[in-house]
This record gives C-alpha cells, sequence and structure tokens, in this order.
C-alpha cells in the first residue's frame, strides 16, 4: 500500500514538475517575442 501511494506520488509529482517547466519557458519564450516585436516597432518610428 505504501508502496503504491509512493508510486502515485512520484508520478503525479513528475507530472507537475514538467508542466511547470513547459509554462515557463513558454512565458519566457513570449516575453522575448514581445521585446524584439517592441524594438522593430521602435526602430520604425525613428
Amino acid at each position: 500500500m505504501k508502496l503504491l501511494i509512493f508510486l502515485i506520488g512520484f508520478i503525479l509529482g513528475g507530472a507537475s514538475g514538467i508542466m511547470t517547466m513547459c509554462l515557463v519557458q513558454i512565458n519566457r519564450d513570449t516575453e522575448e517575442q514581445l521585446r524584439r516585436e517592441e524594438v522593430k516597432k521602435n526602430e520604425n518610428q525613428c
């Protein structure tokens, strides 16, 4: 029984960790893209 609880926790913990890392990576890529677009917009205005 303890092994089953451990395995379920291990799987859920791993899945939530991977999901969190993916969401952070997506957010970082989006911010970088927004910065590039802002720089292009500012260059066109000058």
